[in-house]
């Protein structure tokens, strides 16, 4: 279900971006919002498919050596970007974070459903440096349950849901 925004109300850095609906709609949502604040959220990167993050992650491994470019960049089948659901806005650098879209989306992402997938200083625990940038769309109940639960980190969040997931088909299959 993905969805091209080119053509939309979305301020987008080149054509060909896409993501799927839910995180459309959510986007479209955020960007409306931020607009009335003056802010304007420019989508740098949306979908990618494997051989897309194979070249990237390649091109990173030639550049920087595959230990540094494991901290910087996902392996083809491993990216969020491949799900439909993450965006990268502005200049897709640290200095993102200072900006008023930064700083916009550091305090309104979760209201739409979108959260920092890569916070600062949990580097050990996602295995991924800071991108103040780099946002997935997760749903409004699962950000609240992030925030309420797992203080704010999207990653707990996962390896609590990947956990419980796992234990629970274990028993569905254990009884069948």
């Amino acid at each position: 279900d993905l969805v091209s925004l080119d053509g939309t109300s979305l301020a987008v850095s080149r054509p060909g971006h896409r993501l799927r609906e839910p995180a459309f709609r959510a986007l479209a949502a955020a960007s409306a919002a931020a607009k009335k604040e003056g802010v304007v959220l420019l989508v740098s990167s949306a979908y990618r498919s494997y051989a897309y993050q194979e070249g990237l992650f390649s091109r990173n491994v030639e550049e920087l050596g595959r230990k540094e470019a494991e901290r910087v960049s996902a392996r083809p089948g491993a990216s969020q970007h491949q799900l439909g659901t993450a965006v990268d806005f502005g200049s897709i650098t640290d200095a993102f974070a200072a900006t008023a879209a930064g700083r916009w989306m550091a305090a309104n992402a979760g209201r739409f459903g979108f959260s920092l997938s890569y916070p600062q200083g949990y580097e050990t625990l996602t295995g991924y440096v800071w991108e103040s940038w780099h946002y997935r769309y997760v749903g409004i109940e699962a950000v609240a349950l992030q925030d309420e639960f797992f203080g704010g980190i999207q990653h707990s969040m996962l390896l609590f849901l990947d956990a419980h997931f796992a234990q629970a088909a274990a028993a569905s299959a254990a009884k069948g």
